[in-house]
């Protein structure tokens, strides 16, 4: 502390009787009614206030309340916590203080004085105040990267971490620490590193405040937190299972590893299923099964995010393996990635297409073939398929929806005669309604005949005038 030189008086410059007035508390602002909300203070903040235009000086006297150690500066007017004359204030953070400012002038003999008027006594903390951990929590289960989270009031500009694989001291530091950084943020994420943040792994980690930037100046450490980190396990369950069969519109999947953050699996076509006439599955080069000796590798090393892929649209036997990576790309050290599933030897499975849902307008990118139709409906749609298209429609119209009309005119033609008693006007309108309905028919016959020549003549194969007995509502 340092010790006052100011003398006391109740003149000001010679004049008696006249006293300034004690100064008016401004920042950091604390409520004397509300004893307990003390603001917290950091080097950015500055002590100010109002004083009266008579006073040519202030004297600041901050005490600490924990000891009694007394501060005493002179001031123009407002004083930064950066400023050299309060440091001693961060010689113990997280202390609180109390502080009362004082007018002072130059009397008429030169000298320094104050007066007995003094400001109220207010309060403030220095920051350094341990963080609140807040993730992990204590005594949890994470993978990795782990995501280190606290919380931590106002006055801090860095941020002391430590990790840790062994239990804390009695004074509060690790026995054995690990890991440990300065960062300016409410947070750090700890990645994978050998010999230090692994998987399968115990670790405590605690977190200080500092008021520099560079965590020199820094309060006591937090509580220490303790979490384990996922071990990186093999994926052992596979859906459909070893040998099984399965739909190519259904994923292939296996059972999630809460470590893995990727998975990377290797595919190969194994044979063809006879039925398989898909030009893009015929470009595999394979054979038609049973004959599974050839195979041909559909994905090598592909990494997927989700416990799940898909096959090409190709009917047949495939073989595949899949393993779990820490990385989001699996291209880490080979200890961040697991062994491949099933011990190494790949699962095998049979993809076939799903049920037929019937006949459609448009014969091409179907899910599934129709065998009741002349064209392979899983095909992509191409230029080609307009021609289906029309072809289908004529059909619909001609052989269906006609045949429903004829039906509906017979019906009319009836009652028109029933209810005119076989005027002749009535039949007139029915044989020209009918007249109509044939010229209608035989321009869609016409039509559907043009069609399917187009179609026979770019060599395509059908039945030419289709099977239009095989007729259903």
């Amino acid at each position: 502390s340092n010790e006052s030189s100011f003398k006391t008086n109740d003149t000001y410059n010679g004049t008696p009787g006249f006293v300034v007035p004690a100064p008016i508390l401004q920042a950091p602002f604390y409520d004397p009614e509300n004893p307990t909300a003390i603001p917290v203070v950091g080097l950015q903040d500055s002590l100010s206030w109002e004083g009266h235009r008579c006073s040519h000086f202030y004297k600041v006297i901050i005490t600490r309340q924990s000891d009694g150690e007394k501060i005493e500066a002179v001031e123009i007017g407002g004083i930064g916590f950066d400023s050299e004359a309060i440091k001693e204030v961060w010689e113990a953070l997280d202390s609180v203080y109390t502080w009362q400012v004082q007018p002072c002038f130059i009397g008429g003999d030169q000298e320094m004085k104050c007066e007995k008027t003094i400001s109220l006594v207010w309060k403030f903390r220095t920051s350094g105040t341990p963080p609140i951990l807040q993730e992990p929590k204590d005594r949890t289960t994470v993978k990795i990267p782990v995501l280190l989270r606290w919380k931590q009031a106002h006055g801090t500009k860095a941020y002391v971490y430590e990790v840790s694989n062994a239990t804390v001291k009695p004074d509060g530091s690790f026995q054995n620490m690990l890991k440990s950084g300065i960062v300016t943020q409410e947070q750090t994420e700890l990645l994978y590193e050998k010999n230090a943040i692994e998987p399968g792994a115990q670790y405590w980690w605690h977190v200080k405040t500092c008021v520099d930037e560079k965590g020199e100046t820094c309060g006591p450490w937090s509580n220490a937190f303790q979490f384990s980190t996922f071990p990186l396990l093999t994926p052992n369950t596979s859906n459909p299972s070893d040998g099984g069969q399965i739909f190519l519109t259904d994923p292939v999947s296996w059972s999630n590893t809460d470590a893995a953050n990727a998975y990377q699996y290797h595919l190969e076509y194994a044979c063809r299923d006879e039925k398989e006439t898909l030009g893009n599955c015929i470009a595999y080069n394979i054979k038609v099964c049973p004959d599974d000796t050839l195979h041909a590798v559909v994905e090598r090393g592909k990494t997927v995010s989700s416990n799940f892929f898909y096959l090409p649209y190709c009917m047949g036997k495939y073989s595949w393996a899949v393993r779990s990576c820490l990385n989001n790309d699996c291209s880490g050290p080979q200890e961040t990635k697991s062994t491949f599933s099933n011990s190494g030897n790949p699962w095998t499975l049979l993809a076939t297409q799903p049920p037929p849902s019937g006949t459609g307008l448009v014969p091409c990118g179907r899910l599934s073939d129709e065998p009741t139709t002349p064209y392979n409906e899983v095909e992509p749609c191409r230029l080609q398929h307009i021609g289906f298209l029309l072809q289908n429609l004529l059909d619909f119209i001609l052989w269906r929806i006609s045949l429903f009309v004829l039906l509906v005119l017979a019906v009319i033609t009836g009652a028109t005669s029933y209810f005119s008693l076989g005027g002749p006007n009535a039949l007139a309108r029915v044989k020209t309604v009918f007249r109509s309905f044939l010229a209608g028919f035989l321009v869609l016959v016409f039509a559907w005949m043009f069609v399917n020549t187009i179609l026979v003549l770019f060599g395509f194969q059908f039945e030419f005038f289709g099977k239009w007995w095989e007729i259903t509502f």
